[in-house]
């Protein structure tokens, strides 16, 4: 069964799911965040960040890890905040690889596109994505779960 480790960064860490199945009835098997201890200095943190991935990779043993992008045109993409997502988004990227998996990126139109719909950001006002229960979750949940089953397309 084809499994995947859904992530969307955010500047205090990241949020993750674990999707198996098929992208037509996906299952989550596990979903959380990661928020870097606040006493850490943002190296530490970044360090932190790579040890909780292994160690998310290291227990669901994914095929593949896919990660949510910010928008080409996103409005803030000059501020602290996301500058300190990006890095984040960069520690994620290079640690899926030190691990030899697979890794895809997707911004909202891309999971559109790999949705087969219009909107994806659209679909996080539903309260479940093909058939995946996902009330109760934030949107930054939502889009973790999102783009892991993405990954589950090929």
């Amino acid at each position: 069964m084809r499994r995947v480790l859904g992530i969307r960064a955010v500047p205090e860490g990241f949020y993750w799911a674990v999707v198996e199945g098929s992208a037509d009835a996906p299952i989550r098997s596990a979903s959380d965040r990661v928020i870097f201890p606040a006493s850490y200095t943002e190296p530490a943190a970044l360090s932190w960040c790579r040890e909780r991935l292994h160690h998310l990779i290291d227990s669901y043993k994914p095929l593949l890890v896919a990660v949510r992008f910010p928008e080409a045109f996103a409005k803030a993409a000059s501020t602290d905040s996301a500058r300190r997502r990006n890095r984040v988004e960069g520690v994620l990227l290079e640690g899926a690889n030190a691990r030899g998996l697979a890794v895809h990126t997707a911004a909202m139109a891309t999971m559109s596109k790999n949705l087969g719909v219009k909107s994806a950001k659209l679909l996080l006002t539903d309260k479940s994505l093909r058939g995946l229960d996902w009330s109760g979750q934030n949107d930054n949940a939502k889009e973790a779960i999102m783009v892991a089953v993405c990954g589950l397309e090929g």
